[in-house]
């Protein structure tokens, strides 16, 4: 009688450790699942009128002599050059003039409503529910954080590690949608924390990136203010373990809580593809608390040809091949791409375009690009 108590007991231990972690698991996955449900819905940058880039400092960048280049591997040094606009060779008033052009031409205030008896731009409206007190502190709270983190000017500073975090966490433009939408490709299953480690590179620089990429695309890839964007999140390679690591769920929830309180209301679409069965389920377990007008933005394929056929529905000639569910990247050089496919994925005109203007703007402050390895 004292041995099977014993046993018993035993046995009530070992099913009690095995039900509280079973329960912390799925406690993480709601949480983290919650973080991507947002980060897909978060890329909703504010109202900008449209604004030409002067190309006069571009002219200047490719005229300046290479000599004392700042390539961002003394510190001493790359502070110099961010303390006077990245420019370690001239002080004199032409070149100060030059930079501060460069600099005008380059910096996007977000502007206020002239509609708007107090100044509150639509969209913190529609992500306030037209609820003016909390849109307008909304609003002034955006305003503190540019004001802050200096993102009105953001594009008009030397990013060195611009290929360093494209490297550890992909994500591109292929092109538009064939609504006309500019589509955001991001891949977080292969985001790489290890090269992150290796290349020095911090959780705030990697943070730091991502906004310079939003301000580009809303001021200059697509700068209508009523543009919107469809998001590609793609899941492959992720894993329930990369739940666990606290590094990766901090970067994730900086941009959900960046993305959400600064950058509202420019989704049209979201797609997760390449989805495990276990997001689909959490998903399901999350929908009714999401509203309908989010509900109806968001898709989720789990590959297969179904997934491939929405996908071209969507994007129509932007679709890439990559994007394919049976497309295997560098271990199968004979999949074969949809059609029309040119010059398009991560090495399309957008992303091309993107990495010259981050180029241009180094050559201009006497700056290279860091290399990713």
């Amino acid at each position: 009688e004292e041995g099977y108590k014993n046993y018993h007991l035993t046995q009530v231990s070992t099913y009690s450790t095995y039900i509280k972690k079973m329960l912390s698991n799925c406690k993480v996955a709601l949480a983290t699942a919650a973080s991507f449900l947002l980060f897909m819905c978060i890329i909703d940058p504010y109202v900008v009128l449209s604004k030409n880039v002067s190309a006069d400092w571009l002219i200047a960048a490719r005229a300046k002599a290479t000599t004392n280049r700042c390539d961002g591997t003394n510190e001493q040094l790359y502070q110099q050059c961010l303390a006077r606009g990245g420019d370690l060779t001239d002080t004199n008033s032409t070149s100060t003039q030059q930079n501060e052009e460069r600099v005008k031409s380059l910096t996007f205030p977000l502007l206020t409503s002239p509609h708007d008896p107090d100044g509150i731009p639509h969209r913190w409206l529609v992500m306030a529910k037209n609820n003016r007190q909390a849109a307008l502190q909304a609003y002034h709270a955006t305003l503190d954080w540019r004001k802050q983190h200096g993102v009105d000017t953001i594009l008009a500073k030397p990013h060195i590690k611009f290929d360093q975090v494209k490297s550890i966490f992909p994500h591109y433009f292929p092109g538009r949608d064939s609504a006309g939408n500019i589509v955001f490709v991001q891949r977080p299953g292969r985001l790489r924390l290890d090269l992150k480690h290796e290349l020095n590179v911090s959780t705030d620089e990697m943070h730091h990136h991502v906004v310079y990429v939003l301000e580009y695309c809303w001021n200059i890839l697509s700068p209508d203010p009523n543009s919107t964007m469809t998001n590609i999140l793609d899941l492959k390679d992720v894993s329930f373990s990369m739940f666990h690591n606290q590094e990766l769920m901090s970067f994730v929830k900086d941009i959900v809580s960046t993305s959400s309180h600064h950058y509202p209301t420019r989704s049209y679409k979201t797609f997760v593809i390449n989805a495990p069965r276990w997001f689909g389920a959490l998903f399901n377990l999350l929908k009714p608390l999401l509203r309908e007008s989010t509900r109806e933005k968001i898709e989720i394929h789990s590959g297969g040809k179904s997934q491939d056929d929405a996908l071209l529905r969507l994007l129509g000639n932007s679709f890439t091949k990559e994007l394919m569910s049976a497309y295997k990247d560098d271990d199968d050089k004979t999949s074969e791409g949809p059609p029309n496919q040119v010059e398009l994925g991560v090495n399309s005109i957008p992303e091309k375009q993107m990495r010259d203007f981050c180029v241009e703007g180094l050559d201009y402050a006497g700056m290279k690009m860091l290399d990713v390895r």
